[in-house]
């Protein structure tokens, strides 16, 4: 008996009926059908018998078609119900380790949703992972082995996060899950398996680590040599591979190396660092304990930069120079200073070719954080046309007193910020000063918050830097407060400009009486009817007015605001603004009280 005929004539009769039962008279489909399950009739009567239904529902008679098709339905699903097969192929196991999991009443309601997100694509997975996490569903046997198995998951978020926080829960009863699913021909899923099955065998499982790091697949053999790394014993076999053709396991098998400072690793290190595979020793010699290894480092970057001088293989002495330098970074090994001011003294580094590493040579000098460092870094000002004064600038605020910095530096303004050394002047001032947004908030994310003279408000009003005249503002400034409220009033403010909205935030900051009213003005202005989204910046600006404007919020929202999800932000600030508190003396305190409500 065929039943895969009777399996497309079920999807038909599915799609008629969805379609509607009127469209079933002189269906092409179904008269196909009905010539092959005649054929199949003349031997079995059973498929004669759908054979007849089949004509009969496809018969030009709309008013029993109906009637036809459902009953036609009804016979295919008795017969796929009896004669059709519901198991599942395969060889029943029992789930080892189940014996240790404590019992639990999670429903497979609350179930479901947890396996699909580890087993279907689609958006919002992640947060449905860490909402069961967080709930301990996932103490749940049934999620082990789909726990597992995602681990192959694309969205590395997500393997991420089932790799460090989820299956580590399972501690060693997930290992029989692991080691079953575990190939050593796989991919990335593969390699986070072995590491945490590492993490439960620990040195018992070597056998198995020495086998994929021999024979795996590339992925696999990277993860396995980095567990090999951790024991000493394995330092022959890790040299080995370190010759590798692969450069994925050569540099593998270096990161594995600088795990311990023995002669024979560093010496290995060393060697690619000189060699070809100079950008496989970077990581390692960061990574490596042993500070003889960084300071062969310091004495091959002083005679690369002696040979790039004198001519020879000028573009390989500097890749080799970079790399070098490269790999000191986060290290204060004793001469890298002494490299570092031979570098930056020399006449012969700056050049249009080491661009690039003057700047990394700048760098490492700002890492080093010493006095004798950042007084050389301060005195580099005017080095190379002041190309590096930004990072002079960086050194002095954290040497020298903020009346120093104003005196040794404010000079450079003097053209306004479109000189050269100016402009770097303020890009290094927006590494060291915060927004004013972070200065009221108490959020110092992204800048090195530090104390500057209040004479360079000055400076950057006679410049025309407004970013950095709201990040210096401490204090009322008659000046001060005309510059940034013109630039709030100028045609082109509006409260989806970043400058406009500073502007603001620091007129309120500084208890500018006309900042509110202003705000209102500017917000009810046509140029602002087209904004079709808040940030928590503009809410924040927004939540800063009076309890008093809280009704006029309200009518701009409805009457001029055309995008729903804008007038649903502006009318929930302006129920905000309503019943915050009145007494606005203590500033601070009310800042912290807005910010705590709206966020």
């Amino acid at each position: 008996m065929s039943i895969e005929l009777l399996k497309q004539a079920d999807y038909e009769i599915r799609r008629l009926l969805i379609a509607g039962s009127k469209l079933a008279p002189g269906d092409a489909r179904l008269a196909k059908l009905q010539a092959a399950l005649t054929q199949v009739g003349q031997s079995s009567p059973v498929f004669a018998r759908v054979a007849q239904a089949v004509g009969r529902a496809i018969e030009p008679n709309a008013e029993s078609s109906s009637t036809s098709l459902l009953e036609l339905a009804a016979l295919i699903r008795s017969i796929l119900y009896t004669q059709g097969q519901t198991d599942v192929a395969g060889e029943q196991v029992a789930i080892a380790g189940t014996n240790h999991f404590p019992i639990t009443s999670v429903t497979f309601r609350e179930l479901n949703p947890v396996l699909l997100a580890l087993t279907v694509k689609g958006q919002g997975r992640l947060e449905v992972i860490r909402k069961a996490d967080e709930d301990g569903i996932f103490r749940d046997y049934r999620l082990l082995i789909p726990a597992v198995a995602a681990l192959d998951e694309s969205y590395t978020e997500i393997s991420d996060y089932l790799e460090a926080r989820v299956i580590p829960q399972y501690g060693a009863d997930a290992l029989s899950a692991l080691q079953q699913q575990f190939r050593p021909d796989g991919g990335r899923g593969d390699a986070r398996r072995l590491q945490l099955i590492h993490r439960i065998l620990g040195g018992s499982g070597m056998q198995l680590y020495e086998q994929v790091a021999a024979a795996g697949s590339v992925e696999v053999r990277v993860a396995a040599l980095g567990l090999l790394g951790h024991y000493p014993e394995q330092e022959p076999f890790l040299l080995e591979q370190a010759d590798e053709r692969r450069k994925e396991i050569r540099r593998a098998a270096l990161l594995a190396l600088s795990n311990s400072h023995t002669p024979k690793s560093s010496d290995r290190i060393y060697q690619a660092l000189v060699s070809k595979d100079r950008e496989l020793a970077v990581e390692a010699i960061r990574r490596s304990p042993d500070e003889n290894l960084r300071i062969r480092t310091i004495e091959f970057a002083t005679n690369v930069f002696d040979q790039w001088k004198s001519g020879g293989k000028k573009e390989e002495a500097l890749d080799q120079l970079r790399t070098a330098l490269e790999a000191l970074h986060g290290h204060r090994t004793a001469g890298l200073f002494e490299l570092l001011r031979m570098l930056l003294s020399d006449s012969a580094f700056y050049s249009p070719e080491t661009s690039q590493l003057q700047e990394t040579a700048a760098q490492l000098l700002l890492g080093l954080d010493t006095g004798e460092a950042k007084a050389y870094a301060v005195s580099l000002k005017d080095t190379n046309k002041g190309k590096l004064i930004d990072y002079s600038l960086r050194a002095a605020v954290r040497s020298l007193s903020p009346s120093e910095v104003y005196e040794q530096f404010h000079g450079y303004f003097a053209k306004g910020a479109g000189k050269a050394a100016s402009k770097l002047l303020v890009e290094a001032f927006h590494r060291v000063l915060p927004s004013i947004y972070e200065r009221m908030t108490g959020q110092f994310d992204h800048a090195e918050s530090v104390d500057i003279d209040p004479r360079w408000v000055d400076v950057f009003v006679r410049a025309d830097v407004a970013e950095l005249v709201c990040r210096s503002a401490h204090a009322p400034d008659r000046s001060m407060m005309k510059y940034l409220a013109d630039k709030c009033r100028e045609d082109h403010a509006w409260i989806g400009n970043d400058t406009t909205v500073n502007a603001f935030l620091t007129l309120f900051h500084i208890g500018y009486a006309d900042a509110p009213e202003m705000l209102m003005d500017s917000l009810t202005a046509k140029r602002n009817r087209g904004i079709y989204y808040l940030d928590h910046v503009q809410l924040f600006l927004l939540g800063l007015l009076p309890a008093s404007y809280a009704d006029r919020l309200v009518k701009f929202a409805e009457e001029a605001v055309p995008y729903e999800s804008v007038r649903k932000q502006v009318i929930e600030v302006a129920d905000f603004v309503r019943t915050k508190p009145q007494q606005q003396d203590d500033k601070k305190g009310w800042v912290k009280w807005i910010t705590s409500k709206m966020f």
